[in-house]
């Protein structure tokens, strides 16, 4: 190697290791770090770390590099393992129907069941909902008198406040149902679109020795997706 190329690549590499952000991205930013897994739990549940990027956002002009990268599981590559994993070695390749589709849904049980559970426990919370707003309001008639049910024990107070409490609670699943939802839209469409464009790789005309005409190549894409 020459002398001025190698005094040139060290001179390159010691800028990139020196090279300086604004404070605020310090103080918000997620340089080289994961800015959702690595973070602590208590960020993750009450979502401290995208307060950061959005405060960051408000001070600097956001650069990609702000941002950390993702690790693990979170990763886009990662999704294409799993998928592949249900559609190679679990044979849904050899589907006769909704293949596509079918290996989507094996792929990701877990995020649905997550969604299941999340949606009882929303029906729930709002059905005690409903009862307890009905006990509260009928305190406020004159002619109340206790009876044999549950919260008859309670004052109006205290049901007040369950009330209360209920309904945060009740927002807080919500949104934790809906990010889950979110998460299983975005690793659903990568899926496909990974699998979809994989394919389209193979049957291209590049690709092919008997070359195929675009419109066969959609037809053949529409076929397997219906099928």
């Amino acid at each position: 190697m020459d002398k001025n190329n190698y005094l040139s690549e060290i001179n390159a590499s010691s800028k990139e290791e020196t090279k300086s952000y604004p404070p605020q991205v310090y103080n918000y930013g997620y340089i080289d770090e994961d800015p959702f897994s690595e973070q602590s739990f208590l960020s993750r549940l009450f979502y401290y770390w995208a307060y950061r990027i959005i405060k960051l956002s408000n001070l600097v002009k956001i650069k990609p590099e702000y941002l950390g990268k993702l690790k693990g599981k979170y990763r886009s590559e990662e999704y294409l393992k799993s998928i592949k994993y249900v559609w190679e070695n679990l044979g849904y390749r050899n589907k006769k129907t909704l293949a596509l589709i079918r290996a989507g849904f094996r792929s990701n049980l877990n995020f649905v069941f997550i969604i299941l559970i999340f949606s009882v426990v929303r029906v729930s919370m709002n059905i005690l909902d409903i009862n307890l707003f009905r006990e509260y309001m009928k305190r406020f008639n004159k002619d109340y008198k206790k009876d044999d049910s549950l919260l008859s024990i309670f004052s109006q107070v205290q049901i007040g406040i369950f009330y209360l409490l209920l309904k945060l609670s009740e927002i807080f699943i919500r949104r934790r149902g809906f990010e889950y939802q979110m998460l299983l839209g975005h690793k659903t469409g990568t899926e496909f679109t990974c699998l979809i464009y994989e394919k389209i790789l193979k049957v291209s005309p590049a690709s092919m020795k008997d070359k195929a005409k675009t419109g066969e190549i959609i037809n053949f894409m529409q076929v397997m997706l219906i099928d």
